[in-house]
């Protein structure tokens, strides 16, 4: 029931047991990713957006991990994204999740990314 995410409904006896009662057989979209960066950068309004991106994509686990880079959490992403005075060391980590996105053929605003380097790889 929980593993494969069957959705089981209870109805009344008098009713027949169709599935025309109204409820969805498939699960809800999970939006655990714009939850958490609505939380955590309630000021950001274009990073929503990057978010929904990456859940469109499922580009992300339920950890909030990237799923092809366990080790890069979104929280990391987010900052990495949004600190654009990071002139001076590279991030190869982070540089080589970009080109990976890149790679997913996916495109995010220019308004979203404040990063210069993750701007030529994510714009």
């Amino acid at each position: 029931m929980f593993a494969s995410k069957q959705l089981f409904v209870i109805h009344e006896a008098d009713q027949s047991c169709s599935q025309e009662s109204g409820f969805s057989q498939e699960p809800p979209n999970n939006t655990h990713v714009s939850e958490f960066i609505q939380e955590t950068y309630p000021k950001q309004k274009y990073l929503t957006l990057v978010g929904k991106l990456l859940e469109k994509n499922n580009l992300i686990n339920d950890d909030l991990f990237f799923v092809d880079f366990n080790d890069v959490h979104l929280a990391d992403f987010c900052a990495f994204i949004n600190n654009r005075f990071d002139k001076k060391k590279e991030n190869t980590r982070m540089t080589k999740l970009c080109k990976f996105i890149q790679s997913k053929r996916v495109r995010f605003p220019n308004v979203c990314i404040q990063n210069v380097r993750a701007k030529k790889y994510l714009c």
